[in-house]
């Protein structure tokens, strides 16, 4: 996930997790088509896992600033690269690079045709361009 994502190494543990996240979530066909997490239910009394939709690792996810946080000329959005999902309450697990802060939240769109990085590649590939012919 990393490599194909184009992410920093240091992710690592992110993609890790999700990993885990996932496998758990896939049915087996050694557990005859059921998910770890059927079996588990089955075994013993664990609170109800709610199912999010699978997303895109290290894609571009834009996390929604509540109206509470900013002004009427604030953006009312933050680019941030999707890293995984919350493992103690529901949501996405979303990295800003600029301000190093991970947001846990189900308020976010996906542009899961972008990979972060490869998109922030393209813009300083066109800075240098343009810097070169200017």
């Amino acid at each position: 996930m990393i490599f194909d994502a184009q992410v920093l190494r240091w992710f690592w543990p992110e993609a890790v997790a999700t990993s885990a996240y996932l496998l758990n979530r896939l049915p087996s066909q050694t557990l005859n088509h059921r998910t770890p997490l059927q079996i588990l239910t089955t075994q013993s009394n664990i609170p109800s896992v709610q199912m999010l939709p699978l997303r895109v690792f290290g894609c571009s996810v834009f996390v929604h600033i509540p109206k509470a946080n900013r002004t009427k000329f604030d953006r009312c959005a933050e680019k941030c690269i999707f890293v995984g999902y919350a493992t103690h309450q529901k949501g996405y697990r979303c990295y800003n690079l600029i301000i190093h802060r991970v947001y846990v939240t189900m308020d976010c769109d996906f542009l899961e045709s972008e990979s972060f990085f490869s998109s922030q590649l393209d813009v300083q590939r066109g800075k240098l361009v343009n810097h070169q012919v200017g």
